[in-house]
C-alpha cells in the first residue's frame, strides 16, 4: 500500500500532495490530494490491480478523454488522467458532502420534496451525458454525492473506459462492494444492473434509466426493489426474471405518476422504458411537493383542476410564495400591448383564473410502431398544425417549447390545461408503414375533460399535407373559429415545398435545432440537405439561418463568421416568401449582432407583423429593444413572449434579466428561479438568472449557484457570469484570479473578450474591462447583445470617454448610455 502511494506521489510531483486515502471500491483505490497551485482538494482514483493488469493504458486514457468532456452542474468532471508505475489513474474535484449510500445507511430521513430533487438532479446529469454520447453504466447510491443542497454524479464514463480498454478475458469476480470488476464481466454493480447489462448484451442509455429506477425505488420506498436477494447470482436473476412489487403499494405517499414512472424505468425490455432521461425530467417537472416550512400538507401531488388553489411545479410554488409578499397577482388573458400582468404570474400558471375558451396547446404527436425515423415525422406534423393554427386570429396557441414539456406524460388534459392556462389540448399518434399513413387525433376541453372532437385518417404517406389541412380545419370547426386571417388561409398555406423528401429532412433539422446543444451541427446538415433537394424551400432557409446564430452562441463558431450565413439564409427565405416570419427574424438577429440597429428594427418589426404568434420574432424584437435602451418596450414584448411560450427556460432567463434592468426585482427573481428549475445547464439561463437574483438581493443564493455554474461550465461567457456574481458580492480578489485563469484557459475562444469584459468588471479593473470591450466590439462578439449596456454593472464605466467611444462605435445612443441611469427606467 505504501509503495503505491509513494509511486503515485512521485508521479504527481510537486503540484499535488497526497493527504489521505478514502475508502475505495472494487474498481479503484481513492486518495485525496491537495492541488498546491490552486489551494484546493482533488480526488485521485487509481485502478485496482486486478483491473489495471488487464487494461490497455493507452486505450483507457483515450476513452477517459471522452468522459472529461462532460461539464454539467450535476456531473463531477474528470480533471486529468495518466499512469503511475504502469497503473492508470484519474483525478476529479473533491466534493464536500456525503454519498446517497451513506445517507441511506445511517437511516437519515429525507422529505419527499428532497428525494424528488435528488432524482431530478441525477436525471439532469444523465440527460446531459447521454446527449454527449456517454453512458454511465454504474448508477448507484454510492456514485451519487449530496452537497450544497444538490446531487452530483461521479465516475461518468469510467465503466465504459475500463470495458473498452480490456486486453483479455477471464471469469467475473465480485469485489467487496458488490461491483463486477474483472475482465470478461459486465462492469457495474449487480444490485443496479439492467437485465441486458447483466447478461453481457450491448447496452445503451436505457441501462442508465433502469439503474435510475432502482435508485429511485430504493430512495422512495426505503428498500431495494429486490430486497431479500443476496449475492450476485440472485440479484441478476431477479433483474432478468422477477417483477418488483409496485412502488405505489410499498410507498403510497409517492404521487401516482412518479410511481408509474419509476416502474416504467424498471421494465425488463429497454423498449418499454422511457425514451430518455429528458423524458424523466419532463415527467418530474410537473410534480409538486410542499416547500419545507411553507405549511403545506406532507404529500406531493400533481396539479389537479379540482384543487381550489391549484399548484404546478415546485418552482411555481416558490414563485407564488415570493409573489405573495408583494400582493396577489393574477393572470389576465388580454393582448400584451394592453397589459402589465406580472410575468411571474404567467409562468406560475397555477393561480386561479378564467381560461379563455380559444387557447390551445398542440402536444408533440407520438410515433407508433418503433421506427425511430418516424419520431421526427410525428413531432414535425404536430409543429405544422401548431404553426397553422397559430395564424388564426381567433386562437392563441402555446409555443412548441412549452408543449414539449408535456410530451409523453400520463397527464389529463385538465392538468395540462391548468399548467399552461389553455382551454383545449390537441394530441395524436402517427403510424407510418411503407407508403401508408395513419394519424389519430383528439381534441379535449381542458376545463371539463370532455372530448370535443376525434378522428383517424388513413391515407397514402404522400398525402401528409392534405391530412394536416384536414385536421386543422376540423379543429377550427370544433372550436367554432375560422381558419382565415385577413385574405390568408392559414390552413392551406402549405409547408413550403412539394418535395416530401425535402420536407422530411427539414423536419429532422428542426427536431435537432429545437434541442440545441451538440445537435445543432446535425440540424445544419439536415437543413442543408433539405435545401439541396428543394432550393426554393423558404422555411428551410430561414431555420438554417437561425441555426447558424445558435451555433455561434452555443459552440465554437465565431459570430463574425456566422453572421454572413445567417443574413444570406434569411434574405433568401424572404425573397422566396415575403411572409416568412422566421426569415425576417434571421435577418433581424443578424443585423442586431452586426450592430445595425435601424435595419434590425425594421426586420424584427416585420417578423412580428407577419406572424404575431412566432416566439422567435418576439424574442429578437424584445432583445433589440433592450439593447438599444428601450427598456419599457422590451418588457412589453417580453410579456407577450412568455404568453406564447411560458415554459421555455431560455426565454424565462432572458425575461428575468429584462425585469431586473427595469427595476422589477421581485418578479425578476421569481422568473429567474422558475427558469433555473426548468433547466440550469444553459448559459442564457444561468447567466441571466444569476444577475437577476444578485440584483434583487438574493446574494447568498446567487453566489451558491455561481459556484455550481463555474464548476460545470464549458465556455467562457457562462463562467464569467459566475465570476461577476463572486466579485459583485465582495470577493474582488477571487474574481480577479478567476478572470486571469479565464484569460489563459480560453485565450483562443471566439467569445473570450465578451467574457473578459464581465470578468474585469467583477474584479474592479475598469481599464482592462474597457480594453476587452473594445476588442469584443471589433470582433462582433456577443457581449453587448447578450449583456445589455443598460445593466447596472456598466455604471462604473459610464463616465469614461473610452466607454462613450465604444457606445458611439456600436451605433448606440451615447447620451442615453452615458447617463447616470444608463437608459434604465427611473
Amino acid at each position: 500500500m505504501s509503495d503505491l502511494r509513494a509511486q503515485l506521489q512521485s508521479t504527481l510531483g510537486d503540484g499535488y500532495t497526497l493527504e489521505r486515502e478514502l475508502g475505495g471500491g472494487g474498481m479503484s483505490r481513492v486518495f485525496v490530494a491537495r492541488d498546491n497551485a490552486l489551494g484546493r482538494e482533488v480526488v485521485v482514483k487509481v485502478l485496482a490491480p486486478e483491473l489495471s493488469a488487464s487494461v490497455s493504458v493507452e486505450r483507457f486514457t483515450r476513452e477517459i478523454a471522452t468522459a472529461a468532456r462532460l461539464q454539467q452542474a450535476n456531473i463531477v468532471p474528470v480533471l486529468a488522467a495518466g499512469t503511475s508505475g504502469g497503473v492508470p489513474y484519474y483525478t476529479m474535484p473533491f466534493v464536500t458532502g456525503e454519498s446517497l449510500r451513506a445517507l441511506l445507511a445511517r437511516g437519515a430521513t429525507m422529505s419527499l420534496h428532497d428525494q424528488l430533487n435528488v432524482l431530478r438532479d441525477v436525471a439532469r446529469g444523465l440527460a446531459y451525458a447521454h446527449g454527449e454520447g456517454v453512458i454511465h453504466r454504474d448508477i448507484k447510491p454510492d456514485n451519487i454525492l449530496l452537497s450544497g443542497g444538490a446531487a452530483v454524479v461521479i465516475d461518468f464514463g469510467i465503466a465504459k473506459a475500463i470495458s473498452a480498454a480490456r486486453t483479455q478475458d477471464s471469469a467475473a469476480l465480485r469485489a467487496d462492494d458488490g461491483t463486477l470488476t474483472q475482465v470478461g464481466s459486465s462492469i457495474g454493480t449487480p444490485a443496479y444492473m439492467a437485465p441486458e447489462q447483466a447478461v453481457g448484451e450491448h447496452v445503451d442509455h436505457r441501462a442508465d434509466l433502469y439503474a435510475w429506477g432502482v435508485v429511485a425505488y430504493e430512495l422512495l420506498a426505503g428498500q431495494h426493489p429486490f430486497a431479500g436477494k443476496s449475492g450476485t447470482s440472485q440479484l441478476i436473476a431477479a433483474h432478468i426474471a422477477e417483477a418488483p412489487g409496485p412502488l405505489g403499494v410499498r410507498a403510497p405517499e409517492v404521487p401516482r405518476d412518479v410511481a408509474a414512472l419509476v416502474m416504467q424505468c424498471l421494465a425488463k425490455n429497454p423498449a418499454d422504458r422511457p425514451s430518455g432521461a429528458t423524458e424523466l425530467l419532463r415527467q418530474l417537472a410537473i410534480v409538486v411537493t410542499p416547500v419545507e416550512g411553507a405549511g403545506h400538507a406532507p404529500a406531493a401531488r400533481l396539479a389537479r383542476p379540482s384543487s381550489r388553489t391549484p399548484h404546478v411545479r415546485r418552482a411555481a410554488i416558490v414563485a407564488v410564495i415570493a409573489m405573495v409578499a408583494f400582493g396577489a397577482w393574477r393572470i389576465i388573458q388580454r393582448p400584451a400591448a394592453a397589459t402589465d400582468t406580472p410575468i411571474a404570474a404567467v409562468t406560475a400558471a397555477g393561480a386561479a383564473s378564467t381560461t379563455a375558451p380559444r387557447t390551445l396547446v398542440v402536444l408533440p404527436f407520438a410515433s407508433v410502431g418503433g421506427d425511430t425515423a418516424n419520431v421526427y415525422f410525428a413531432e414535425g406534423m404536430a409543429d405544422e398544425l401548431s404553426s397553422a393554427l397559430s395564424k388564426v386570429s381567433e386562437l392563441q396557441v402555446v409555443g412548441r417549447s412549452s408543449a414539449a414539456a408535456f410530451a409523453g406524460k400520463r397527464m389529463s388534459a385538465q392538468a395540462i390545461g391548468e399548467a399552461l392556462q389553455v382551454g383545449a389540448v390537441l394530441e395524436g399518434t402517427v403510424r407510418r408503414a411503407g407508403d401508408r399513413l395513419r394519424v389519430s387525433t383528439q381534441l379535449t376541453d381542458a376545463r371539463t375533460g370532455l372530448l370535443l372532437w376525434s378522428e383517424t385518417y388513413e391515407r397514402a404517406a404522400t398525402d401528409i399535407f392534405a391530412v394536416q389541412d384536414d385536421i386543422a380545419r376540423a379543429i377550427a370547426g370544433a372550436l367554432r373559429v375560422t381558419l382565415t386571417n385577413g385574405a390568408t388561409d392559414a390552413a392551406t398555406k402549405g409547408p413550403g415545398t412539394d418535395d416530401l423528401e425535402a420536407y422530411e429532412l427539414y423536419q429532422r433539422g428542426v427536431y435537432f435545432y429545437q434541442r440545441r446543444g451538440p445537435g445543432l451541427v446535425r440540424a445544419r446538415e439536415y437543413l442543408e440537405q433539405a435545401i439541396a433537394k428543394d432550393p426554393r424551400f423558404a422555411r428551410a432557409h430561414a431555420v438554417l439561418g437561425l441555426t447558424w446564430i445558435a451555433l455561434a452562441i452555443a459552440t465554437d463558431v465565431a459570430m463574425i463568421d456566422a453572421i454572413p450565413r445567417v443574413l444570406a439564409e434569411g434574405e433568401r427565405a424572404v425573397a422566396i416568401d415575403s411572409a416568412s416570419s422566421e426569415g425576417w427574424a434571421a435577418i433581424g438577429v443578424a443585423r442586431i449582432y452586426q450592430h445595425r440597429w435601424r435595419e434590425a428594427d425594421e426586420a424584427t418589426q416585420r417578423a412580428v407583423r407577419v406572424d404575431g404568434s412566432n416566439p422567435s420574432a418576439h424574442q429578437y424584437r424584445s432583445r433589440l429593444l433592450l439593447v438599444t435602451g428601450r427598456v419599457d418596450e422590451a418588457l412589453t414584448a417580453a410579456r407577450r413572449l412568455v404568453e406564447l411560450d411560458p415554459m421555455n427556460a431560455v426565454t424565462l432567463g432572458y425575461v428575468a434579466l429584462t425585469l431586473s434592468i427595469a427595476g422589477q426585482h421581485a418578479e425578476a427573481m421569481a422568473v429567474a428561479n422558475r427558469a433555473w428549475e426548468i433547466d440550469s445547464t444553459v448559459s442564457a439561463v444561468t447567466s441571466y438568472a444569476l444577475l437577476a437574483l444578485h440584483d434583487g438581493g438574493q446574494v447568498p443564493v446567487a453566489v451558491r449557484r455561481a459556484e455550481s455554474v463555474m464548476r460545470a461550465a464549458r465556455e467562457p461567457t457562462q463562467i464569467s457570469g459566475g465570476v461577476y456574481v463572486i466579485g459583485a458580492s465582495g470577493d474582488i480578489a477571487r474574481a480577479a484570479t478567476l478572470t486571469q485563469q479565464l484569460a489563459v484557459q480560453f485565450a483562443r475562444h471566439p467569445r473570450i473578450h465578451s467574457a473578459l469584459t464581465v470578468g474585469f468588471l467583477a474584479a474592479g479593473d475598469t481599464a482592462q474591462a474597457l480594453t476587452a470591450m473594445e476588442r469584443a466590439a471589433d470582433r462582433f462578439e456577443i457581449g453587448v447583445v447578450n449583456s445589455p449596456l443598460a445593466h447596472r454593472r456598466y455604471d462604473v464605466l459610464r463616465g469614461s470617454p473610452r466607454f462613450a467611444a465604444i457606445v458611439r462605435k456600436l451605433g448606440l445612443d451615447v447620451a442615453l448610455f452615458t447617463s447616470a441611469s444608463g437608459g434604465r427606467p427611473r
